[in-house]
């Protein structure tokens, strides 16, 4: 269908680099503090969701559509539906929830139908916050999504058993790490550091800040589990 890109309240230094990286046909999701980056990317919101505890809430058109849905939410919440006086889709989260705003947009563009997804303004700032929005990657709802988050220094994906990724030489370092478990069968090849059906677990993280051969490319596959694979542009 497309391509979401969530953008976070976290910071972003190198507005630029993330500015290249976006597409005319991108379904933009802004979280609450993400708010903030809208002016200095330049674009304009497809969708804002959040409780809006760390951003002011867009001033809301008086229209019938922004009454409360009956739609459920923990505690007793309601989650709100509503547009801005331009015709922005709003989605008003309670404060009382059991996920960031970050994790309820990221299911909301699985529920879209998006196949691709690109998380901005997640990384940095609070350690719970960034290691919670690294966890989105291994949502179900993103499973047959391809999923990266992004930010000044770095790129990261998560990749499945049977799944492969080459790597181009303009990556300065690439890392892999375990996640959710041992990764077994793991092949390195073109790179500084070659693996031929390696294991890498948690209690061992020797594969980080290995590098592309030049001129070449790497390609990076596993057998079972799940690797964490980390870009360093």
């Amino acid at each position: 269908m497309g391509r979401a890109v969530i953008v976070g309240g976290a910071g972003i230094g190198n507005y630029k680099k993330i500015r290249q990286e976006l597409a005319e046909d991108d379904y933009l999701i802004f979280c609450d503090g993400g708010l903030r980056h809208a002016e200095a990317l330049g674009v304009r919101p497809s969708l804002i969701i959040g409780d809006f505890d760390s951003h002011p809430m867009p001033e809301i058109a008086e229209a019938e559509d922004t009454e409360p849905s009956a739609e459920p939410a923990a505690y007793g919440q309601v989650i709100r539906h509503a547009h801005t006086a331009d015709g922005t889709e709003v989605i008003i989260l309670p404060h009382m929830k059991d996920w960031t705003d970050s994790v309820y947009a990221a299911k909301e563009a699985a529920a879209r139908g998006f196949d691709r997804l690109l998380l901005i303004g997640v990384s940095g700032g609070r350690p719970d916050h960034y290691f919670a929005n690294i966890s989105i990657l291994n949502m179900p709802e993103l499973r047959g999504i391809e999923a990266w988050i992004m930010d000044d220094c770095s790129r990261m994906r998560l990749l499945a058993a049977g799944q492969s990724l080459l790597v181009e030489d303009d990556v300065q370092y690439f890392s892999l790490i375990a996640f959710d478990g041992p990764a077994r069968g793991v092949t390195v090849g073109g790179a500084l550091y070659p693996l031929q059906d390696a294991e890498i677990t948690a209690e061992d993280p020797y594969a980080v800040s290995n590098e592309v051969l030049p001129g070449g490319r790497a390609e990076i596959s596993l057998k079972e589990g799940k690797l964490l694979v980390i870009l360093i542009d």
